[in-house]
């Protein structure tokens, strides 16, 4: 089936403009944007890339892009963090869902990619640097607001750890200029 579905990747890479590194690890796939730096390939679970790509993605909001089952929910964190790896580790769960901050976001990258929301000579790019609440979904029964869960989340860790995250409004596409290769 690997085989199968990496062959249907083939078409995001032309319209999002991701490379694959199709000789990792067997679990695990390298991804990067094309425009992003050459060293930045991130690593992402073969199962988790199935869910972000299986079904087209949507803006729901300001904030939120969300696939099928998952949502992300962009937010900002406090420059003055050290250590933002610790917040990478905590999971909160819920009856039908869990949220966990997530680094590099892969569907408002694909976003991010297809509307021209990124500048090279700005350092800004399609999901490096950028950070987000994932909710993903247990079951189809989906909450209404998946703003006041991740607004939640923020009081929570705000509080807890005297941080200071916020949500992060998405680029309006062509925001920064096309960028011409």
């Amino acid at each position: 089936m690997k085989k199968e579905y990496l062959d249907n990747l083939k078409p995001l890479e032309e319209k999002y403009k991701i490379e694959f590194d199709y000789d990792s690890d067997p679990n695990e796939i390298l991804f990067s944007f094309i425009d992003e730096d050459d060293f930045d390939y991130q690593s992402i679970n073969f199962g988790r890339l199935i869910e972000y790509t299986e079904f087209e993605y949507d803006k729901i909001d300001d904030y939120t892009i969300k696939t099928r089952n998952i949502f992300q929910i962009q937010v900002s964190l406090d420059e003055n963090l050290v250590n933002p790896e610790i917040l990478f580790n905590i999971i909160f769960y819920a009856e039908n869902y869990n949220v966990q901050l997530v680094d590099c976001p892969f569907l408002i990258g694909l976003y991010n990619s297809e509307h021209h929301c990124y500048n090279r000579d700005y350092d800004i790019y399609p999901a490096q640097n950028r950070y987000a609440f994932e909710i993903k979904y247990l079951t189809d029964t989906f909450e209404n607001d998946q703003l006041s869960i991740v607004k939640r989340v923020l009081y929570y860790i705000n509080c807890k750890f005297d941080i200071k995250l916020n949500l992060e409004p998405l680029d309006k596409p062509g925001e920064y200029g096309f960028i011409v290769f």
